[in-house]
């Protein structure tokens, strides 16, 4: 599989974060996963800060699977995805976009 990250203005701090430093509510992020050199998603993984107060130990991030079309397959503070993102580096947050 291969992945692009989108991201939206209020993400736009999402390469440069660091210690200390949270995304505000309304950032999303978009993550595009394709088979190997393909251009067609084959499935679309997203977070989207909430207000404070949605889900105080997963950062406040609700997570979207969704389908290629778009369409939401699951959401909200998924527990898999909460999982691994409790041990991201700064605001559950992994890398950054290319």
């Amino acid at each position: 599989m291969e992945a692009e990250v989108r991201v939206n203005a209020a993400a736009a701090a999402y390469p440069a974060l660091g210690p200390g430093r949270a995304l505000p509510p309304g950032a999303a992020l978009v993550e595009y996963h394709y088979a190997a050199g393909s251009s067609d998603p084959v499935t679309l993984l997203a977070m989207v800060k909430r207000h404070a107060g949605y889900d105080p130990d997963g950062g406040d991030w609700e997570y979207l699977i969704l389908t290629p079309q778009g369409t939401s397959a699951h959401r909200g503070a998924l527990p898999p995805c909460k999982r691994c993102h409790a041990d991201a580096p700064h605001d559950h947050l992994f890398g950054g976009p290319r």
